[in-house]
């Protein structure tokens, strides 16, 4: 079979590869013949090499589209071309429905889409999604639409069950991320080292997400006071899964070299990276959803902090400690150990392997048949 693969790939996000990564591993598991169209801005490392796996450059169509409204138009062309070439439009994984309060445009886009591959007869599959903040009305509409014209549903968190209530249950399952089921092996012993290392990733969130230059300023004041605050106990790692572009984990680095020299920088965009990156750090202090899952699977003690949905469901599907981010650039203090005092590595890992269970269900329509429909 053939399978449009729908997602924010290609966009140098290490999280984003492996959702990719366990999208393609969870469909070859069931069907060893796939190829793999992947709506891309680039391709990305693990697969660009492989012979089944194609990555088309949708995205690169949008670049700049506010000044070239045209490119819209030769976007859905193309895009429509390539669910023709399709036997099943696959969407997801990750927080894709999401609109900050704004129109999202690429939801309007992806419904198109949907519906052209529904006129088309083709299977379209929504698998390991999450549905985060949406509260712009065409944004909830196009999310609505594109979720009951599914012939599937899987989602990975409690929390964006609601969002599909008025699709049939027996089209639904509660899954679990995508990245938890791949086997990525054990990580390196830790050295012996002196002091604690904390691992932290922030992203420019007031700059990318929510553009405030007071709360940016606010907001890195924070970062640099909570750093001046514990140097004297532990040491630092800047972690970086995403430069240059999206939201960019690396606009901290030339600020800590100026500020705070003995702050390390660690680029995650592999899984030896990824490995080298738990042996050396102790305790994860996180933005970013697939860190904090990466050390939750690997043994660490991850402190979330909560700035969307998605990361409100990390700390409560897997019990960790977390703070808001209003909290964390108001508070005076960040207290690690208060923090970490509430973190049971026990009921975490029981909760992973609940999960683990889950993250089958994603691909619970092949099991079920529906491709052959």
């Amino acid at each position: 079979m053939r399978y449009l693969l729908y997602g924010y790939y290609g966009y140098g996000n290490f999280g984003d590869d492996l959702l990719l990564q366990g999208v393609i591993e969870g469909i070859r598991c069931h069907d060893r013949d796939a190829t793999f169209w992947v709506h891309s801005l680039d391709s990305v490392k693990t697969y660009a090499s492989d012979p089944m796996v194609h990555f088309i450059g949708l995205a690169r169509l949008l670049r700049g589209v506010r000044a070239h409204p045209w490119r819209v138009w030769a976007y859905l062309a193309k895009f429509a071309h390539w669910i023709g070439r399709s036997d099943v439009l696959v969407i997801g994984g990750g927080t894709l429905f999401i609109d900050k309060g704004r129109v999202n445009t690429s939801l309007l886009f992806l419904l198109l889409a949907v519906w052209y591959a529904r006129l088309l007869r083709r299977r379209v599959i929504v698998l390991g999604i999450a549905v985060d903040r949406l509260t712009n009305t065409i944004s909830r509409w196009s999310t609505r639409h594109i979720f009951s014209a599914a012939d599937f549903i899987a989602v990975r968190e409690a929390l964006s069950l609601p969002y599909v209530a008025h699709v049939p249950s027996a089209r639904v399952r509660l899954a679990a991320d995508l990245v938890l089921g791949l086997k990525l092996g054990s990580v390196p012993l830790p050295q012996v080292r002196p002091r604690r290392v904390i691992g932290f990733c922030f992203i420019d969130y007031f700059r990318t997400v929510e553009p405030s230059a007071t709360a940016h300023s606010a907001y890195e004041a924070a970062i640099l006071r909570f750093i001046e605050c514990h140097r004297d106990r532990y040491d630092f790692v800047c972690i970086v899964f995403q430069r240059d572009i999206g939201q960019c984990d690396d606009w901290l680095v030339e600020l800590l070299h100026k500020c705070i020299p003995t702050a390390a920088v660690m680029y995650v965009d592999s899984l030896d990276a990824a490995r080298a990156m738990m042996s050396a750090v102790d305790v994860f202090l996180t933005t970013r959803f697939h860190l904090g899952l990466l050390g939750v699977l690997w043994g660490k003690p991850v402190i979330v902090i909560d700035h969307e949905l998605k990361m409100a469901s990390l700390a409560e599907e897997f019990a960790l400690p977390s703070i808001t981010m209003n909290n964390f650039i108001a508070m005076p203090m960040l207290d690690i150990d208060a923090l970490l005092g509430r973190w049971d590595s026990l009921v975490t890992q029981t909760r992973l392997e609940e999960e683990r269970l889950r993250v089958t269900l994603n691909f619970a329509w092949l099991d079920d048949g529906v491709i052959g429909q």
